[in-house]
């Protein structure tokens, strides 16, 4: 039951933060790349596609790897 609710959770959130993404990418108030970039993060658990291009970021930038470790470890959300 509570691994239905975190991956719900993780869909909701990772939704919400591609659709402010996609509006970021056009409206120059947001940081759009920020919020995709997040969304990939959020959803990579649970789309294939999205762990593979999360990975290829990851090995492309190792700061940014490090950043989403720590960020997995601290969140509960993403076990």
């Amino acid at each position: 039951m509570i691994i239905h609710l975190k991956r719900a959770i993780r869909f909701i959130l990772g939704g919400i933060f591609l659709l402010v993404g996609i509006a970021g990418l056009f409206l120059p108030i947001l940081q759009g790349w920020l919020f995709v970039g997040l969304a990939i993060f959020t959803l990579s658990r649970d789309f294939k596609f999205l762990a593979n291009l999360e990975s290829r970021f990851i090995s492309r930038f190792p700061k940014i790897g490090h950043f989403f470790d720590r960020l997995r470890r601290a969140v509960p959300l993403w076990d």
